[in-house]
């Protein structure tokens, strides 16, 4: 995983992306989603991490706008997205305009789903509704 997030490539991240699209399509029966985010990264310097990178092009294979209203704050002055540290990740909604009150939230690897968990939170406080998905978990 180290290796594949270092230097993502297009082909695999697509591949990855038609996966994630296709198990989101599958639970809600196909009805579509009215916008599709990421899970800001836990640990990640980059701007954009991972499993956000999934879901623009988890985006893009529905043809689904994307939409980044979270960001990641650090509890307690750790910031690590490794399971024993996800107690420190807060995610705050930062008031993007969505399209619609349904989304999809996608991340690349859930071990605890606490990130998850402190997501929808944020997600729940402003009446919408999200669907998980992960690409491993």
């Amino acid at each position: 995983m180290r290796n594949l997030k270092g230097v993502p490539d297009e082909t695999t991240v697509r591949g990855i992306a038609r996966e994630v699209a296709a198990c989101a399509s599958t639970i809600t029966n196909g009805k579509p989603y009215d916008f599709i985010c990421g899970v800001p990264g836990g640990s990640s310097s980059k701007k954009e991490n991972f499993g956000s990178l999934v879901a623009r092009y988890v985006a893009d294979e529905l043809n689904i706008g994307y939409c980044a209203p979270l960001i990641t704050r650090v509890a307690g002055g750790r910031s690590s997205s490794h399971p024993k540290q996800s107690m420190h990740f807060r995610s705050s909604y930062v008031g993007h305009a969505l399209e619609g009150t349904f989304g999809l939230l996608v991340d690349d690897v859930a071990t605890s789903g606490a990130h998850f968990a402190d997501c929808v939170k944020q997600f729940r406080s402003h009446g919408i509704a999200v669907v998980c998905v992960s690409w491993i978990s």
